[in-house]
């Protein structure tokens, strides 16, 4: 291992692909035209773009304040109120679209917290292995025992209502999932041969992990966090519908809080911000599902 040409460790060090070891580029652009070819994945990703365009431009598709209320109480859906009003004669659509921002900013930095988290205990459990792997997998299991909607739950009633305590709480308890994942993945990398040789010339550790061993690890992480982003949504909906939301930001399960009790009466109350978590949910489930097949080694030629 250590006889390695000249030019061979060159490529080593400078984290050049070895014989039987795919080009980064090429791997790219070999997933962005799968993941392209993908009709249901396009559609997701071009759903989550629009998703993400209203959240943005919420202010200006629906200007005014989103708590504002009038003397317009429970009129059905029409020209002057695309999704009607509610009991205290809130305008509905500019609600749903403002809670956009709300569910969006909640899923991505909840699952953005985590992915960092989950890689950097992942990472040094599986690379280091040893006391470091036991303890750090111990510490997983411990927080995995615990049903986190529950957990969250308990923690929101005592401290009170905040979005960004929620935020913190959702990344807390989300990482152990991609944590386990990316040690598993870190495991079987770590003893390919390109990495035996880049530490037998004496390539640091941290850069053999950073640019040996974590790029063929996260795809299925990436999918993992995608699939994060709509359990934060869904979670915080859930915390709203119970009331223990944040009540100052418009939130589309504080939305189906308020129409509980007009189902019946109302039924544009619960329907349209049921539908937004749905179809956001369903936005990123698709955009996981298309990672994933654009990753599967068996669609590589």
């Amino acid at each position: 291992m250590t006889d390695l040409a000249p030019l061979q460790k060159e490529q080593v060090l400078r984290g050049l692909p070895q014989p039987g070891e795919a080009r980064p580029a090429r791997r790219r652009e070999g997933f962005w035209r799968r993941f392209f070819s993908l009709p249901a994945a396009v559609f997701g990703l071009l759903m989550l773009l629009f998703l993400i365009a209203i959240a943005l431009s919420a202010p200006l598709i629906a200007p005014g304040d989103p708590f504002a209320t009038s003397d317009d109480v429970l009129l059905r859906p029409s020209a002057q109120y695309p999704f009607g009003t509610d009991d205290l004669g809130r305008d509905v659509f500019r609600a749903v679209i403002h809670g956009a921002r709300t569910s969006l900013l909640v899923g991505l930095l909840a699952a953005g917290s985590a992915l960092a988290l989950g890689v950097l205990i992942g990472a040094s459990a599986g690379y280091a292995g040893g006391l470091l792997d036991d303890a750090l997998m111990r510490i997983t299991e411990m927080f995995q025992i615990v049903p986190r909607f529950f957990l969250v739950l308990v923690i929101v009633s005592l401290l009170g209502s905040n979005l960004w305590l929620v935020i913190l709480l959702l990344g807390l308890t989300f990482w152990p999932g991609i944590a386990r994942l990316l040690r598993g993945q870190v495991l079987s990398i770590r003893s390919r041969d390109y990495v035996l040789a880049a530490r037998a010339i004496g390539v640091p550790e941290h850069t053999i992990l950073v640019r040996h061993v974590l790029p063929g690890a996260l795809p299925p992480i990436i999918t993992q966090a995608a699939l994060l982003v709509g359990s934060a949504i869904v979670v915080e909906a859930g915390l709203s519908f119970l009331g223990l939301g944040d009540r100052s930001v418009v939130s589309w399960g504080a939305l189906l809080n308020d129409a509980q009790q007009f189902v019946r009466t109302a039924w544009w109350m619960s329907v349209f911000p049921g539908l937004a978590i749905t179809m956001t949910v369903l936005t990123l489930n698709l955009i996981a599902d298309g990672i994933n097949e654009a990753w599967d080694p068996r669609l590589q030629s």
